[in-house]
């Protein structure tokens, strides 16, 4: 018999990638870990914010917070061939994996993440549609 594959979210509950998740906080040392080691990826989970539209290079903006910068937000950036699955709105909490990036902009440090795959929770995720009407409501 084989052995059934654990979900996702048992996965994420378990120590098997410890040392791999980082919050949102914890950017900046997952940014340098990826900087001196190719191979280093890093998984995040987060509350989308905002999907935005696709810019020049083909990559889609994806807005995420935790509780862990209550006031700030990071940016995802997905990729062009990735884009089929950015199939959620506002309010969806998503699983990230892909390396943290740290740049300067307007002189200020922005961590952000490059993003290699994007997984919705399915019961925490919300339609494409659903953004207009969840940025008014409170």
């Amino acid at each position: 018999s084989s052995a059934e594959m654990p979900s996702v979210e048992e996965i994420l509950e378990s120590d098997i990638l410890d040392g791999y998740t980082f919050r949102l906080d914890e950017l900046p040392e997952a940014a340098q870990k990826c900087a001196s080691d190719w191979s280093f990826f890093i998984v995040t989970i987060g509350d989308v914010l905002s999907v935005g539209s696709k810019t020049d290079r083909g990559t889609i903006p994806v807005t995420i917070g935790d509780d862990s910068l209550p006031d700030e937000t990071r940016t995802v950036w997905v990729p062009e061939h990735l884009e089929h699955l950015v199939d959620f709105g506002v309010g969806s909490r998503i699983v990230v994996t892909g390396r943290a990036r740290e740049t300067s902009f307007n002189e200020q440090v922005v961590y952000s993440i490059n993003a290699d795959g994007i997984y919705a929770i399915p019961y925490l995720k919300t339609d494409p549609g659903s953004i207009f009407e969840s940025l008014g409501e409170e």
